[in-house]
Formats: structure tokens, C-alpha cells, sequence
């Protein structure tokens, strides 16, 4: 199930660009099939890049981040099908939310701090111990 609607993307890009971007066929009408498969690329998309370390797909309530970023991937896939991706008002903005999921799927920053991680950070101690063990002295 993809983390966002169609309705989802309203008010985001203009509605005539949306329409033209979802119709393959010509009919002046979004292509239900064409929809589907962007917004379920745009959530593969989040998955991919964070799926090394969370259980993907994510369930419902979906994080905010996660939403956020298939919207961003969702139009970025719009225009580029189209042949505008330099026209995308949010390029800047997927582009940033790939840098910083990233960042999320090696740990540096958090995606959600109710969610828990698949794989969660290890330490290690590297230095040798500086205590005796009983019965023994350091003499």
C-alpha cells in the first residue's frame, strides 16, 4: 500500500500539470494504472533507502517523514516522466530528503524517535579494562 493518495499531491504541483503528467493515453484524465505505480514507486523508493534499517513497509500510522518524502519522490517522479524534471518546484526538497534519509539509514539521525529500529546501534569497548579481578592484586 503506498504511503500517500493521489489527493495527497493536490495544491502541491498545479491539478492541469497532474492530469497531463498522469495521462499516458490522451483522454485528458489521470490513468488509474499510471497512478498506482507512482505512488507505489514513490514509497519503494522510501523503503529502499531506509529498509536497511527499519522493517519496511511501514505500517499506519505512517511516520510524518515518510510521507513527506513520497510526496517529494512522488513529484519528482511526475516531472521527470514528462521530461521537466528541471521544472520541479521541489527538487531541492527531494534532494534533501534524499541526503537525509541517508543519513537516517546509517543512524545518524533519527526517523522517528517512537519507532524501533530493525537494526539498532551497537557499542563496543575498545580499551582494556583498568580493574582487578577479586582475589587479586595489582602489586
Amino acid at each position: 500500500m503506498p504511503y500517500l493518495m493521489l489527493s495527497d499531491l493536490s495544491g502541491m504541483i498545479p491539478g492541469q500539470f497532474l492530469i497531463e503528467a498522469l495521462d499516458d493515453d490522451g483522454d485528458g484524465a489521470a490513468d488509474s494504472a499510471v497512478v498506482d505505480q507512482v505512488l507505489a514507486d514513490a514509497g519503494a523508493e522510501v523503503d529502499g533507502k531506509v529498509g536497511g534499517r527499519y522493517k519496511t513497509p511501514f505500517t499506519m500510522p505512517y511516520p510524518a517523514k515518510v510521507v513527506l518524502a513520497a510526496k517529494f519522490f512522488a513529484i519528482r517522479a511526475l516531472y521527470t516522466r514528462r521530461g521537466k524534471a528541471d521544472a520541479n518546484p521541489y527538487k531541492k526538497q527531494a534532494d534533501d530528503m534524499d541526503t537525509e534519509l541517508a543519513a537516517i539509514a546509517k543512524g545518524d539521525a533519527p526517523l522517528d524517535p517512537n519507532i524501533s529500529r530493525a537494526k539498532p546501534s551497537v557499542s563496543a569497548i575498545t580499551e582494556p579494562v583498568a580493574t582487578t579481578p577479586a582475589g587479586k592484586t595489582n602489586a
